[in-house]
């Protein structure tokens, strides 16, 4: 479960002697073609976890088999643009995916010093 990863992280730090490296969210495993657990948050489309990850220092432009997280944000967006939706469910994701996309991009826009459109 990606919350309770998250918690042992959180906890690791926060328990750890000062001086001791702490960990971040920048979690990629390899045996998945390199899908971060920020790649996996977008993907079951929980703005809480990206959020905390992004928090944890997760970078959201690492690069992996699917691209940055922004980008597979983006594009997890736009496939749901793309399709007709009428499933309730489906709107939820879509509405979820699409702030999660608009976060990323607006934390990306920060962190380089330009101003949002």
């Amino acid at each position: 479960d990606l919350h309770e990863i998250l918690e042992r992280i959180e906890r690791f730090n926060k328990e750890s002697p000062q001086g001791t490296p702490s960990l971040t969210g920048d979690v990629v495993d390899e045996k998945s073609g390199n899908f971060s657990l920020l790649h996996a948050a977008i993907y079951v489309a929980d703005i809480r976890l990206v959020r905390k990850l992004i928090d944890l220092e997760a970078n959201p432009e690492t690069e992996t088999d699917v691209g940055s997280a922004v980008a597979y944000a983006k594009s997890l967006a736009r496939n749901m643009i793309d399709t007709n939706v009428e499933d309730t469910y489906d709107n939820e994701l879509r509405q979820s995916r699409n702030a999660i996309s608009s976060f990323l991009a607006e934390n990306a826009r920060q962190k380089s010093g330009t101003v949002a459109d």
